[in-house]
């Protein structure tokens, strides 16, 4: 056994990124007829102080790993008005396990003993929508015994709640490999209670998806996930339920995902980060929450998202759409008594632009739409008005205005012109208020911006 260090951690001071800009833009309320002057600017520093890297040890047959390495930003960064602001940079232990051989492997850092996570791809916000862990978070310090093969791996958690307690939990999680594009994996928690008053929460859960290749460009993936909980208390009878919960996807896609915004219209905020082209429908239906002791069942709505991301499939052009509502029952059953109400209503989103040459510049036409009713609305004021609409569903959508009946319409249409004159663009944007509003229609802006 030896020490290897490679790819430590150097210093390397340099300016990475030093960009800004400025703009003006002069704008009518088409309702009031007011009009004003906006500026702003914008300028950003950011110097790199490091480069990242770790350090590490090798070996072969029974042998211990320990792998020491940077975590989190390294850059220095500064916007205007504010002071140079060090980076979040931490040291932290990536890997610290005893090898047997090849495949087995005990791992003696710190953890969890919970299971279940799963996430979802989709069109837009990909990962959002996902079955989370499921397990008692406290159990914290323990080991890890796994095995790990081109078939399989198994990994077993055997944790307690810090030292000198009594009170132990264990996870166990595998997953299989033997078929490329597919995976197909379980688990189980299960939580070893001392007295009668402690709190218990057991789960079980499995997750399967597929990415089956039509040709060079497109694909489908179908994908599930299910949990399985069990909570019990000795102190507190409500908390003694039995819920599942199934999400679900169907993909067809025509490019990889990537850590980016969709960029048109009302889906260009960072809730919509992560985008995949192609089409998807999502579920997310609580099957059952039911607490025998109580005889109470909580029924929840199934949600049900469809998206679409165009990527690049057509040249210059970017297309975005979404989709959500909630369909079903929601309510609870309390011994036999149904206290429930229907569902209803949605949430819809749409956006395009096209880059179009023209002679020396680029001419950038784009349109967005957005709707909701009663849905998106979760808060009232004492008149039953919408204090802060779509705060109800996904936050995918950035709408604008409030909607006296808990209906939204708004539009955004504009034209960017780039090109013609060095580093500057010009844009006329128009952008509704709430349309299902009385006497609303928007405002009207011409802008002008120099960027370096």
């Amino acid at each position: 056994v030896f020490g290897a260090f490679a790819a430590e951690p150097v210093a390397n001071v340099n300016v990475s990124e030093f960009s800004g800009n400025a703009s003006v833009t002069w704008g009518v309320d088409l309702d009031s007829k007011e009009t004003g002057f906006k500026n702003a600017t914008e300028a950003t520093l950011k110097l790199n102080l490091l480069d990242g890297g770790n350090a590490s040890t090798k070996g072969d047959g029974v042998w211990g790993e320990i792998k020491i390495k940077t975590d989190g930003d390294t850059f220095a960064k500064a916007t205007i008005g504010d002071a140079l602001a060090l980076p979040g940079l931490k040291l932290k232990v990536d890997k610290a396990i005893l090898h047997f051989g090849e495949n087995a492997y005990v791992g003696i850092k710190s953890g969890d003993t919970r299971v279940g996570s799963y996430k979802l791809d989709t069109a837009i916000a990909a990962e959002q929508t996902k079955n989370g862990d499921q397990g008692d978070k406290s159990y914290t310090d323990g080991i890890t015994a796994g095995y790990a093969n081109d078939l399989f791996s198994v990994d077993v958690d055997f944790r307690s709640v810090p030292q000198y307690t009594n009170q132990y939990a264990f996870a166990i999680d595998g997953s299989l490999k033997a078929v490329d594009n597919l995976t197909l994996k379980a688990g189980y928690a299960k939580d070893f209670a001392r007295s009668s008053d402690e709190d218990i929460t057991d789960a079980i859960y499995a997750a399967a998806d597929y990415k089956l290749g039509l040709n060079d460009t497109f694909y489908i993936k179908p994908q599930v996930g299910y949990f399985h909980k069990m909570e019990t208390s000795g102190v507190d009878e409500k908390k003694n339920t039995v819920t599942g919960n199934l999400v679900a996807a169907l993909l067809f896609g025509w490019g990889d995902k990537k850590d980016a915004k969709p960029g048109v219209y009302f889906l260009d905020n960072d809730s919509d980060k992560k985008v995949i082209p192609g089409i998807s429908v999502a579920i997310d239906k609580q099957i059952y929450k039911n607490n025998k002791k109580s005889e109470e069942e909580t029924i929840k709505p199934m949600t049900l998202k469809v998206a679409f991301f165009s990527g690049e499939i057509v040249e210059n052009l970017t297309a975005a759409a979404y989709f959500e509502t909630k369909v079903g029952d929601d309510g609870k059953i309390t011994k036999g008594k149904e206290d429930l109400e229907k569902a209803e209503g949605y949430e819809f989103a749409a956006g395009l632009k096209y880059a179009l040459s023209a002679g020396e510049g680029t001419i950038t036409p784009q349109f967005g739409i957005a709707m909701a009713d009663k849905v998106a609305i979760k808060t009232l004021d004492d008149d039953d008005k919408p204090v802060d609409p779509y705060n109800d569903v996904s936050g995918v959508i950035g709408f604008n205005g409030l909607a006296d009946d808990g209906e939204i319409l708004n539009i955004k249409a504009g034209v960017e012109f780039g090109g013609y004159v060095e580093n500057t663009t010009f844009s006329v944007v128009y952008t509704s208020k709430n349309l299902k509003a009385d006497d609303s229609t928007g405002t009207l802006d011409f802008t002008c911006k120099i960027a370096l």
